[in-house]
This record gives structure tokens, sequence and C-alpha cells, in this order.
């Protein structure tokens, strides 16, 4: 009986949080009616260039994703529907929701503590993803970019106690979790999941939200790709960790020595090809 009422109580914190940051505009109008498109199976370029091209923030972040190095042909792309047409139909679709919600979380105060690391997460995600079978690139890129959403959601509703939380050093992450749940009796990455749950997000990215501390919790489950989303995302983010302390030596080895590649299967020389991309793509990004 315990137990089922600790799991009310955090259903009902959980709803109560993924109203606020409704509220918040957190998931604004334009992420609403991109989503809307992607569920449309006559949809094409013309219609999700209708909808970004009313955002010149979005519209700015699409052409520089299509002039980064994974993208950018020859040419600098200057016009949106020549972006979205270099990055495809199915990849824009999703990367462009995801960049309309990272538009509006940058705006909220002290997201900075969260949203670069996010970003850098969201580059890492997608080149792992071209050398596994876990998820594709795309959405890769969506789970890397919204797989800390909790935190910023934290920020708001707990504030300067949770800041601080965050900015402490030293702590573990378990031990950042178990501060999280004390604060709010809840971690950011449930939060996270149950935010992109009622916003409709698919469930391999769902599941990689939730369980990128914890990857092991669907191993053996039916459907192994969902442990592979998971075993994805958790090692982006360490790699970004470890990138952003040490750079790039020994990072190939580490990689593939990692416990979240077991399922990934991410070889040495793959490995060695996805450092010196992600090295020449976070290049691109902080410059």
């Amino acid at each position: 009986m315990l137990l089922l009422e600790e799991s009310d109580v955090v259903d009902g914190v959980c709803d109560g949080l993924v109203d606020a940051a409704e509220n918040l505009g957190m998931f604004p109008e334009i992420a609403r009616q991109i989503q809307q498109l992607s569920f449309k199976k006559m949809a094409s370029i013309p219609d999700l260039e209708v909808i970004v091209s009313r955002d010149v923030a979005l519209t700015a972040r699409i052409l520089r994703l299509a002039n980064s190095p994974y993208y950018g042909g020859r040419r600098t792309v200057t016009a949106l529907r020549h972006a979205l047409v270099s990055i495809g139909y199915v990849d824009a679709v999703q990367i462009s929701l995801a960049l309309a919600m990272t538009s509006v979380l940058v705006r909220h105060p002290r997201s900075h503590l969260v949203m670069a690391h996010s970003a850098r997460t969201a580059v890492i995600a997608r080149e792992l993803a071209r050398h596994t079978r876990a998820l594709e690139p795309p959405e890769a890129f969506v789970a890397g970019m919204l797989h800390d959403l909790g935190k910023v959601v934290l920020l708001e509703a707990v504030g300067q106690s949770y800041a601080e939380v965050l900015e402490r050093p030293g702590l573990t992450e378990p031990e950042r979790l178990a501060a999280e749940r004390h604060l709010a009796h809840v971690d950011h990455a449930v939060l996270g999941e149950q935010c992109l749950k009622r916003w409709r997000f698919s469930c391999g990215t769902t599941l990689a939200v939730r369980n990128h501390h914890q990857p092991e919790m669907t191993h053996g489950l039916e459907g192994r790709p969902a442990f592979c989303a998971d075993a994805l995302i958790a090692l982006a983010d360490w790699v970004e960790h470890a990138y952003t302390d040490s750079g790039t030596s020994g990072l190939a080895a580490a990689i593939v020595a990692h416990p979240c590649n077991v399922p990934l299967e991410i070889d040495d020389a793959r490995a060695v090809e996805a450092v010196d991309v992600i090295q020449t793509e976070l290049s691109a990004l902080s410059g």
C-alpha cells in the first residue's frame, strides 16, 4: 500500500510539473504545429517551410544546421527551402521540432546550466547513431537535445535550491538524482519522459530520456532496440562530459570499452571515425 501511495504522489507531482511546463510555454505552438504535420502522410517540405518560416530564430538555426559539417555541401545554403531539402523532409521534421522547443527553453533563467550540454550531446548522439542501429540519427539528435528537459522544468519549478544542486561540485550522478527526488519527489529523467509522453514523442525517445542514467533498466525487456536507445543517449551524455573535460585523447578507446557500448557494438574503427566527426561538429558548434 505504501509503494502505491508513493507512486501516486510521484504521478501527481509529475502531472503538476508537466502542467507548469506547458503553462510556461515549453511546448510552444510552433512545436505543436510541426508535430501535427509529422502525423500527416501527405505532408512535404513546402508545408514544413510555411511553419518554420514564421519563427525567425528557428529559421536561423535550421540554416546554421544545414551549413554544418554534417549536412553542409560545397555551397552555402541561404534559403530555408534549400536548407530543408538538404536535411531531408523526415529528418527536418524531427529536428525542427526539437529546435523549436529548445529555442523556447534557452530563454528561461538558468537554462545555460543545461542547454549547452544538451546541444553538444545531440550532435554526439547523432554521430554515434550512424554507427549503430539503436536509433535513426535524427531521432538520436532529438533525444540528445531533450534528454535533460526535466532539468529545465525543475529549474523553473524549484528555483535557486535546484540551481545549487546543479552547480554543486563533486556530486555523483546518483547523488544528484537523489537530491532531485528529495526536492521535488521526482528526478529530471522521469519528469522529462512524462513531458515528452504527453507531447506525443516517440516511444524510443521517451524511454531514452527516462533511462539515460540507468539504461540497464530496459535490458532484457521485450524490444531490445529500446535498451539500445537508452544506451546510446547514456553513452552520448558520457562522451560530452569526457570531451569537455579531456578532449579527444583516448576517447575512441574509451567509447569502445564503455559499458553502454556493449549493446551498441561500436568497434575501434567506427569509434575513431566518430570521434573525428564529433570533434569537427563540436568545433563548428562553438565557433
